[in-house]
């Protein structure tokens, strides 16, 4: 960072030299008193080392020596009234997760290749990705050849948002990669952490009056609003006491799907079936189903209520109230068909008028209401 030429370059030098440090030949800095950490770019003369080494800065000898090696360059950079040097980065990488679910596990895979001509021994910065529930593999990485093989390696970038440093939100973290020998490269994570939950149309479903044996259906529309997909399902109620299903019948309420995955953006038509196989009485079935969601500690509930009816039908005659009177009739004996044939034959032969006989059978007429 010093010309030894001879040449009195204009150009300041991006980190100057401390006094007395440079060779001879290039320009020297010493620093203005009258403006605490402002430098002049005038030759610097015995006065002015002497001013500069009254100021409390003597980093470099009076004598022309070049003693800035016994400090470090950020001990350098720092004692001159400047802010530390960032160590030295030669590119930025984005690994970019998207919006996460809560709860779930996620891997991004990325490759890491030698393009330069020696072997580049490389690490991750394991704390700065504990640091944000970020894990990589392999966790030693090998040494990776140069020209002209230039070696790679497959990493896996694993995303755990179970972990108890993650919570919902926006994620960004940088991880440097440090490589021997040369600048490191920064590695810039990003997510987005949200919870999957699902919107239903209604929440109380009322059936109404249904005849046993028969089945209503209605509909319940599923929405995800979120931004990342949600896995659902139709939790059965327990059977309790006091229900009106104690006989150990089937559930009366029924939904279908009972279950699914819902990308984001997307609706789907659940079935809500209603089939009583017994009367309710007084009090209708009444359950209360949950929907749950993967990685969503709420539930959403869905009421159903409805009665099973039997059909309740009376039966209603002319003679009014009581027992339907069908009158006295003949019973008929056996054969008394052929026989009655016999008869029939004679009297035609005979031409004579035919005897009446007694009734064998009677005809009412009675009515069915609902």
């Amino acid at each position: 960072d010093a010309d030894v030429s001879g040449r009195d370059e204009t150009r300041l030098p991006l980190y100057p030299r401390p006094p007395g440090s440079a060779p001879g030949g290039a320009r020297r800095f010493v620093v203005d008193e009258t403006k605490p950490g402002a430098f002049s770019s005038r030759a610097a003369t015995p006065s002015s080392r002497r001013a500069a080494t009254s100021g409390g800065v003597g980093l470099g000898g009076l004598d022309g020596r070049d003693d800035s090696y016994v400090l470090g360059p950020d001990h350098r950079h720092t004692a001159l009234g400047l802010p530390a040097k960032l160590p030295a980065t030669q590119a930025h990488y984005l690994v970019d997760f998207g919006h996460v679910a809560l709860g779930g596990a996620y891997r991004k895979r990325f490759r890491v290749q030698n393009l330069g001509f020696e072997h580049a021994v490389f690490a991750f910065d394991k704390a700065s990705l504990h640091s944000g529930g970020f894990d990589v593999f392999p966790e030693q990485m090998p040494k990776l050849a140069g020209a002209p093989f230039h070696a790679y390696v497959d990493c896996d970038v694993i995303f755990d948002t179970n972990k108890g440093v993650v919570t919902g939100g926006e994620v960004c973290l940088d991880v440097p990669l440090t490589i021997k020998g040369a600048p490191r490269v920064v590695l810039r994570l990003t997510a987005v952490v949200d919870t999957p939950r699902v919107a239903a149309s209604s929440d109380a479903l009322d059936f109404g009056d249904v005849k046993v044996g028969h089945r209503l259906t209605k509909y319940v529309q599923l929405h995800n609003d979120g931004h990342v997909p949600c896995a659902w399902s139709v939790v059965k109620p327990a059977r309790r006491v006091g229900t009106g299903n104690e006989k150990g019948e089937p559930e009366p309420f029924r939904f279908a799907p009972s279950r699914g995955v819902l990308q984001p953006g997307e609706r789907v038509n659940v079935k809500a079936h209603f089939a009583p196989l017994s009367e309710s009485g007084d009090e209708p079935f009444a359950r209360q189903h949950a929907i749950r969601v993967e990685h969503n500690p709420e539930l959403r509930f869905v009421s159903c209520r409805g009665a099973g009816r039997l059909a309740d039908v009376r039966c209603d005659h002319p003679g009014g109230a009581g027992p339907l009177e069908m009158g006295v009739i003949v019973p008929t004996p056996e054969g008394g068909e052929g026989a009655d044939a016999a008869d029939a034959a004679d009297v035609d032969a005979a031409a004579d008028p035919p005897a009446p006989s007694p009734p064998r059978s009677a005809e009412r007429e009675v009515w069915l209401v609902n």
